[in-house]
Order: C-alpha cells, then structure tokens, then sequence
C-alpha cells in the first residue's frame, strides 16, 4: 500500500480485518501499537530480510485469495 508506518497503524486502526489478521479477539479503534515498533523490527531484522519477509507475505496473501477465488467458483 506504499504507506508510512503512521499510516500504516491508522489503517490497521480503521480495519477489523487487519485487526484480526493480527490476531485480535475484538475489534478496536485504538491503535494496536506504537509506529515506532516498525523501526525496532526493522532495525533487528536488517532492511533487506525486512523487505523479503514483507514481499513473501504479501506473494502469499495474493496466493491464498486467487485460491479462495477458485473455490468459490
């Protein structure tokens, strides 16, 4: 989605489905953590193991909705 981390955690904010991707048992309007906690993962993690998990789990993501896709059709 090309956002900050802000913008991220405003979304996730606004989005039950997010929210429970993340594991939540209730919805919430309040933020789920601080933006800040990107950059400790990112710094732990190293840029570039950062961006490969990222881009593995958005190959999944789309992966597992073409398959949803194709059982429901």
């Amino acid at each position: 989605m090309n956002q900050s981390d802000r913008e991220t955690i405003q979304a996730i904010s606004e989005n039950p489905y997010m929210q429970y991707m993340l594991g939540l048992e209730a919805f919430t309007a309040r933020p789920v953590f601080d933006p800040s906690l990107f950059v400790t993962v990112r710094k732990r993690l190293g840029e570039d193991t950062f961006n490969d998990m990222s881009e593995s789990l958005l190959k999944l993501e789309v992966r597992l909705s073409e398959e949803g896709g194709k059982k429901r059709d």
